[in-house]
């Protein structure tokens, strides 16, 4: 019972952290093509 839901807590920690470096990869590249810009 209790590995059922360590296992369901790790399923979304996995997706969130994902989620979370997908948009700072994001990030990243929207300020090097600004970066590139401006210089």
């Amino acid at each position: 019972m209790i590995f059922i839901r360590i296992k369901k807590l790790l399923g979304l920690f996995m997706q969130i952290s994902s989620f979370l470096l997908l948009i700072y990869s994001k990030g990243i590249v929207a300020n090097i093509e600004i970066y590139f810009e401006s210089a």
